[in-house]
């Protein structure tokens, strides 16, 4: 708490630092009271010495001092027209939070980050509009979307926030969003956003990680989601048998389940056919999610740190979309977030074998727009390839990806022409974008399910410009973000009236 005599000071140090005096309530509003605070006291002040306050009569000096408390609320009722819950004079004073997203996407801010107390203000609140924001399909425009997202927040004092994006096309990126949000300055005083996107967010549990008002939600109709779910706190696990515990993952992977059967028996009622089944996932889909999530969580846990106890979060959900008239569409979407080391810096510290066999392929193709982390980057993601020394000598681990690609491949149908699969993986200055047909690995002579990223998945040749490159800056971690459509004809095929259950 700042007393009177500190928020003088405050006030000399605001017109010395050149703000005008008649402009000094236009500032946030955090400025604007303690500019009313000093004149309050000032007309208090100024009446008390007029009516000199320091006789020995103590009746007339309560009597003038009631006046001057009058007047100085005569006064403060003439200025503010609107009564407003008092602010916080930390925030106004602050020091930059550092952030490992957003100091690497904007190298430069650290270096414009402002006090909100230096920064100029406009009286015509400056708007950032978002639009595009999808790793799936924009990794490198979304990027710099963040990028933007960041100068506002180190240079203004106050900002509208647009979301312009007509539908929430990637839940990776509010996860990435959600993640840098408490670390910007407190500056976004509202802005548009479409009610589909609201829904998402609001069902998907974002509305309190952002803490934003979401006027537009009444409803969850039509969308099925994942919660937000997050690991604890990095570094608060204090017990020295912590990986022989149950995880918060086995919980996890019975919630996953339980959702997608949820989508599975949502989508199959989309069905024409009166004899349909209801689908639902085997024993086998049933395992394949939990070694999916298990292994992309450990390796979140394991390798975003050099401690090993790194964070992660996920979430997903599933929306009914219907779309420039066509039939309505089952969209899902599912993405896991590490913030940390890059895939290609843990390759780094790999055991001798994994980390020379990502070595000579990066080394064998790396060329412009295809940079050497970006090769090693496409090795890691082989089955097989795992940085943890114990795996390798048990020979276990280095499939999570693979399982994954497999996994989204069946539930949308690959390799029928009509799948719409797509997936993402961001990583440090890479980017790795799948589509079907390439998308799903295929076994190689040793049995590995391999993924080259190019027409005859071959290692001996690069990757494709379309499914490999470079990214326009550093993002510190990995995303993996998925998106697939649960299409009725893929799972009940023509002239088959009887159905059949998804695995």
């Amino acid at each position: 708490m700042v007393d009177q005599k500190g928020r003088l000071t405050l006030i000399r140090e605001i017109v010395q630092r050149g703000f005008r005096r008649t402009s000094l309530g236009l500032q946030a509003e955090q400025i604007a009271k303690l500019a009313l605070a000093a004149t309050l006291a000032e007309k208090r002040r100024v009446i008390r010495k007029k009516a000199g306050t320091g006789s020995t009569n103590q009746q007339h000096n309560a009597a003038v001092g009631r006046f001057a408390k009058d007047k100085a609320r005569a006064l403060k009722k003439s200025l503010v027209r609107i009564n407003r819950k008092p602010l916080n004079l930390d925030a106004f004073m602050r020091e930059r939070i550092p952030s490992p997203l957003l100091d690497r996407l904007d190298p430069l801010r650290p270096v414009r980050w402002k006090k909100i107390i230096a920064r100029r203000f406009r009286t015509d609140y400056p708007r950032l509009s978002l639009g595009r924001l999808n790793f799936l399909d924009f990794p490198a425009e979304t990027l710099q979307e963040l990028a933007e997202l960041s100068r506002y927040e180190s240079e203004e004092v106050n900002a509208f926030l647009d979301f312009d994006d007509d539908y929430c096309h990637d839940i990776g990126v509010y996860l990435v969003i959600a993640e840098i949000w408490p670390q910007l300055s407190n500056v976004f005083r509202g802005g548009r956003m479409p009610e589909p996107v609201q829904k998402v967010l609001d069902a998907v549990g974002l509305r309190r990680d952002l803490h934003i008002s979401l006027t537009s939600v009444k409803d969850h109709d039509n969308i099925w989601p994942f919660e937000l779910r997050r690991r604890r706190t990095r570094g608060t696990t204090e017990s020295p048998t912590a990986q022989l515990q149950p995880q918060g993952r086995e919980q996890l992977n019975d919630k996953l389940v339980e959702l997608i059967d949820q989508w599975l028996a949502v989508a199959s009622a989309q069905c024409d056919s009166d004899d349909a089944s209801v689908w639902s996932l085997t024993g086998d889909g049933k395992a394949n999610i939990a070694n999916m999530v298990g292994e992309i969580l450990d390796n979140a846990e394991r390798h975003s740190s050099g401690d090993g106890d790194g964070d992660w979060s996920m979430a997903a959900f599933m929306a009914k979309r219907e779309e420039d008239g066509q039939p309505p569409q089952m969209r899902c979407y599912l993405a896991f977030l590490s913030v940390g080391a890059s895939i290609a810096e843990t390759i780094e510290r790999a055991p001798p074998g994994p980390k020379e066999f990502c070595q000579r392929y990066a080394t064998a193709h790396a060329r412009p727009g295809q940079s050497y982390d970006t090769l090693l980057t496409i090795a890691a993601l082989q089955d097989g390839v795992t940085s943890v020394h114990d795996a390798v000598r048990g020979g276990r681990g280095g499939t999570g990806l693979q399982d994954t690609l497999s996994f989204i491949g069946d539930l949308g149908g690959v390799p029928l022409p009509q799948a719409d699969v797509r997936a993402t993986i961001v990583s440090g200055a890479s980017c790795v974008r799948l589509r079907s047909p390439i998308l799903v690995g295929h076994p190689d002579a040793r049995g590995r399910r391999v993924q080259w990223c190019n027409a005859t998945n071959d290692p001996l040749y690069p990757p494709d410009y379309e499914f490999a490159f470079d990214l326009p800056a550093h993002f510190s971690g990995t995303l993996v973000s998925v998106a697939f459509t649960l299409d009725p004809s893929i799972f009940v095929p023509e002239g088959d009236d009887d159905g059949q259950q998804n695995d």
